[in-house]
């Protein structure tokens, strides 16, 4: 199942995006403190000029096929600050979020933070009812400043999988026209920043930057990274362009006005430039929105107040590929009676790829996200050093006509093939290249360990918040879902007519009921019931009470330390037709009919494995590092961070176990509420009051999310979530021109620094690192 939808625009090429996570925040002050806050002119300010460009601007053929029209900043800014609120709407809506938030699984942790924990605390439920009370009181009546208050909340916990989709940032965005890199001379030496000057070539300015808007460029860099990460090394990475046409989050400045029209750069040489900010206006073909917007309140009225479904809202554009925003640590479901034929299809051998991989991969997926490379094609030096890229476990598209359905079982076969032929040729060593790896599907990264490591057991544990609403999907589930599931006679197998359910998408008899059965496999895998789930020890709980009872550990409550179950998954998979056929390698490995596997040796020992990453690695890649690294002592090296010979983490993002959607919740509502009602009015009334409802405004429940499950190690005796852990990669290095712009150049630097001569870390070293030698 889909943790959630990711959302993008591409803006003439640029990356700027809409997405389902947290946006980058340049810092602004409340509205109330802006002394551009004068009243509007409705009749021909703002959103009336905004109304009259757009008319304009698609009076013109050669327009007729743009998603986006620019406007000066100011004018964007006064219209989305004449947005007013609605008090009945805006509480409804507060409440939801308020309510759905209670599953965030780090409350207390991001309320209290740990002794060792840098970056700050926040009390998301109690500044939700903050902004309650101002609504409320009548002191806050600007949707733009809701949404500002609400946005930067979230940008406080750090946290990449706790969201809401905030309706003006999917219609006006701020931008600015240059995109910069931030470069070392050799890898070891403090990098400085630069302007890129051809995005297409990748050229950079002569001189680099020292100061934006007459504040040391440092400074204000560290200020401007994507919030959602949890280490300031990966959202000062986000800041900076890392290949060509993505652009970095520098250009990119999401929904918020940065409280000018232009900004000035100061270079080293004393020389400056003054550029010009733009807002980007989002024009959907088809819909000529702002025909129908003149004014602040027609947005709310038209585009806000309304469902999300209304004929006005705009329609989901494709994401951006160049966005690494995806942080779905989704559970799924691989479902293609068709796979076994198309992977054949699917695999690229010797594939033309984007100019920052300098040679063409042995093999890689139609989506482009898992490469295999050898070192050998490009040096011609007999290395023996392969290259397993993954810098995505999702697509994160559905441009291929199977969609997501191919991925998993499509990456499988990569990785199986990739392997197959690094063991033909000789090959002794590995690089692991995970850079951009923003998470995905948890079965994908776990296949992919287990086919490196096939006798791995696994090092983490996972669990969800105890409060009412979780409690009772926990004990209604298990009463639902049991081993009965196992029994391909089971009634929930069967329609009502007494025919068998299809399952196969592609399937003319693939109905409601189909969908029904899929979301029962996406409630199983949630760990919402006692079977499909087993304790710390890989046991099953004896009682349901022992299941649902809390565990009171920092100041809140938990369920106790589960672990997955991954064989009873694999049958219940098996059982419903999931795709789990003999011939279709959909099985995880290790596991059903690749149960052999478990038995194999691993491809490359650990010594001669390394990871790189650029700290962005968030969710699933998490999942993965975490267990090459704590099971098997793979060293791992960083590339990028601020400039200052200090650690840097190599998991940067969100290092929660699963994303859990608003969308989800309500499957699993309408559900119960089918099959096991409330009973009696006081029922009814507990029901209502901790189980939260769709929402009323323009506010996809698809984009509401929060993390439902905490990753903990097996052996730590305090149970703290890993999100709460900084851990420094073995060896931090910077970029160079040459590592930015040609992969094969890093990797060669990996290669020498893991294996070679070479010890020059910017900080750390791979020499003297501990490694398991099993």
């Amino acid at each position: 199942m889909i943790g959630s939808s990711v959302i993008g625009i591409s803006i003439l090429g640029l990356a700027l995006s809409v997405n389902a996570v947290a946006l980058p925040q340049y810092q602004q002050e409340p509205l109330s403190n802006l002394t551009l806050n004068s009243k509007i002119n409705e009749s021909t300010g703002g959103c009336a000029e905004i109304h009259a460009i757009e008319e304009s601007f698609y009076k013109d053929p050669d327009h007729e096929n743009f998603t986006v029209f620019d406007v000066d900043p100011k004018i964007a800014y006064d219209c989305l600050r004449s947005v007013p609120l609605e008090k009945a709407s805006t509480l409804d809506f507060l409440q939801v979020v308020t309510q759905f938030f209670q599953f965030q699984s780090t409350l207390s942790y991001l309320k209290n933070p740990p002794a060792n924990y840098d970056q700050g605390s926040v009390d998301i439920i109690g500044g939700l009812q903050d902004i309650h009370k101002k609504v409320e009181s009548g002191s806050l009546t600007s949707w733009y400043e809701l949404e500002n208050q609400v946005s930067d909340l979230m940008d406080k916990s750090h946290e990449g999988h706790l969201h809401v989709g905030l309706p003006l940032r999917k219609i006006i965005n701020f931008s600015c026209p240059i995109s910069l890199v931030n470069l070392s001379p050799d890898g070891k030496t403090l990098p400085k920043v630069f302007v890129v000057e051809n995005s297409e070539d990748f050229t950079f300015s002569a001189s680099p930057v020292t100061k934006i808007d007459g504040k040391d460029v440092v400074a204000t860099l560290e200020k401007m990274g994507v919030e959602k990460y949890q280490s300031p090394d990966a959202r000062w990475n986000t800041a900076f362009a890392s290949k060509p046409l993505d652009a970095g989050q520098f250009m990119a400045r999401g929904g918020v006005y940065p409280g000018a029209n232009t900004f000035t750069l100061t270079f080293e040489n004393g020389t400056t430039s003054t550029y010009n900010y733009t807002a980007a206006v989002v024009h959907k073909n088809g819909t000529n929105i702002w025909s129908q917007l003149k004014t602040g309140k027609d947005i709310w009225d038209k585009y806000i107040n309304v469902n999300f479904t209304s004929h006005i809202f705009i329609e989901k554009l494709d994401e951006d590929k160049a966005s690494n925003l995806q942080l779905d640590n989704s559970m799924d479901i691989s479902n293609d009676n068709n796979t076994s034929i198309l992977l054949e299809e699917l695999v690229q051998y010797n594939a033309s790829t984007d100019s920052t991989i300098g040679a063409p991969s042995y093999i890689e997926d139609p989506f482009g996200k898992v490469r295999g490379f050898f070192m050998d094609d490009y040096s011609k030096k007999n290395d023996k050093v392969a290259v397993l890229s993954i810098n995505s476990f999702v697509p994160e598209d559905e441009t291929h006509p199977e969609g997501f359905a191919v991925f998993i079982p499509c990456m499988q076969k990569i990785i199986e093939l990739f392997l197959a032929e690094a063991k033909k040729r000789g090959m002794q060593k590995l690089i692991i290249d995970v850079r951009e790896n923003g998470g995905g599907f948890l079965s994908s990264q776990l296949d992919a360990y287990r086919q490196l490591f096939p006798q791995a057991k696994g090092s983490y544990l996972y669990r969800y918040r105890h409060h009412p609403a979780s409690a009772k999907l926990a004990t209604s589930f298990s009463r639902i879902y049991n081993k009965t599931m196992l029994d391909p006679q089971h009634p929930m197998f069967f329609s009502k007519n007494g025919s068998k359910i299809v399952l196969d998408p592609h399937s003319s008899e693939f109905d409601e009921n189909s969908v029904q059965l899929h979301d029962a496999f996406g409630i199983i895998e949630s760990g919402f019931s006692q079977y499909f789930t087993q304790d710390k020890d890989g046991k099953e709980f004896a009682t349901l009470e022992s299941f649902i009872n809390p565990v009171e550990i920092h100041g809140d409550k938990y369920s106790p330390a589960l672990d997955y179950p991954i064989s009873k998954l694999g049958a219940v998979s098996q059982v419903l037709g999931l795709g789990i056929q003999p011939d279709s390698k959909m099985d995880k490995t290790g596991y059903e009919h690749l149960a052999s596997y478990s038995k194999a040796s691993a491809p490359f020992k650990p010594e001669n494995v390394v990871i790189l990453t650029d700290s962005k690695c968030a969710s699933s890649c998490n999942s993965f590092v975490e267990s090459l690294r704590m099971e098997q002592g793979i060293r791992t090296i960083v590339v990028g961070g601020r400039p200052h010979a200090q650690p840097a983490a190599a998991v940067g993002g969100t290092r929660g176990s699963q994303v859990f959607t608003l969308s989800d919740l309500l499957k699993y509502i309408a559900f119960l509420e089918e099959k096991l009602p409330p009973k009696g009015e006081k029922e009814e009334k507990e029901w209502e009051q901790v189980m939260p409802r769709d929402v009323k405004i323009n506010s996809p429940p698809t984009e509401m999310q929060v993390n439902l499950k905490d990753m903990i190690r097996k052996n730590d005796s305090t149970q703290t979530p890993l999100q709460f852990s900084l851990e420094p990669a073995d060896c931090k290095i910077f970029y160079t021109e040459k590592t930015l712009k040609n992969s094969h150049e890093l990797w060669t630097k990996i290669q020498n620094l893991a294996w070679g001569g070479d010890d020059s870390c910017a900080w750390g070293s791979l020499k003297n690192v501990k490694v398991l030698t099993n």
